[in-house]
């Protein structure tokens, strides 16, 4: 079966850096070298397969400040440089993007022709990688003032983009129905209470937990969003809910992950199933 392609990025070292494109199916790498130029380079690395299993494009964001005299607000403006292996070359889009909000996570989703990465403020910056036009898209829900970082997750499913927050009131899930009003359909809204429920041995007066707004470490956060799989903080532990059935299941303990994964973890839900390689 083919495989689509997975990235991993080494360490930047003097400047300079390398991806190394894995495809597991065939076993075979490829490294990518650039120029680290600038510190904002590299900010949201996406793969986007195409064709074969062996082709992919690889889109990474580059971000410069905007500065003003007048008053102290300041915005950046977002380019789009893209690799693809069937020219080997590196190319930059002649369209940018000007944004007051930066990326939350670096991770951009791959939605039907168009990455999208969450930011942290009230807009999801898209980018159309066949047009190479980018666009903002307004939350469906807005934010907290002063509540720091994401307030929800992007995902994919059945080639559609969804939103999902959970705030005390319940677990929301939104459809994008129209790109480019930034319109949103509620698909489902979940009461904690329910949640709760179905499901006593891992939830625990979620409701309660839930009351304040601005935690930036809240009990229950939701990660990354695949195939009708959601994954998602609670408490300590990490979990997965089928919305289908609203079961959920716990996975593993943020302790088991190393100290940098408690606060605003990076997921990558690329593929929710792994098949090992002595199968294909």
């Amino acid at each position: 079966m083919p495989a689509k392609p997975v990235f991993l990025r080494n360490s930047k070292t003097n400047k300079s850096s390398a991806i190394y494109v894995c495809n597991p199916a065939s076993r075979q790498w490829v490294k990518l070298d650039w120029s680290w130029d600038r510190e904002e380079r590299g900010m949201g690395l996406a793969l986007v397969p195409s064709g074969s299993s062996s082709e992919f494009r690889l889109v990474n964001l580059h971000r410069l400040e905007i500065e003003y005299e007048n008053h102290d607000d300041l915005d950046f403006t977002y380019s789009f440089d893209i690799y693809s292996t069937r020219t080997g070359k590196w190319k930059t889009s002649d369209d940018m993007c000007l944004c007051k909000y930066s990326l939350v996570k670096n991770l951009g989703i791959y939605v039907s022709g168009i990455l999208y990465w969450l930011t942290d403020g009230d807009v999801i910056l898209a980018f159309d990688l066949e047009n190479e036009k980018s666009h903002l898209i307004n939350i469906p829900v807005g934010r907290h003032p002063f509540k720091e970082g994401p307030e929800g997750c992007v995902g994919e499913f059945n080639g559609q983009l969804y939103y999902i927050t959970i705030k005390n009131t319940g677990m929301q899930v939104w459809i994008l129905e129209n790109y480019y009003a930034s319109e949103w359909v509620l698909e489902s809204c979940i009461s904690l209470d329910i949640m709760e429920q179905d499901n006593p041995k891992i939830i625990y007066s979620a409701a309660e937990r839930m009351e304040n707004p601005c935690d930036q470490n809240p009990y229950m956060d939701p990660l990354a969003f695949q195939d009708g799989l959601l994954l998602m903080k609670v408490c300590s532990m990490i979990v997965s809910h089928r919305l289908e059935t609203g079961k959920l299941k716990e996975l593993c303990t943020y302790d088991t992950l190393g100290p940098n994964s408690f606060i605003n973890p990076m997921v990558l839900p690329y593929s929710m199933s792994l098949v090992p390689l002595q199968r294909m």
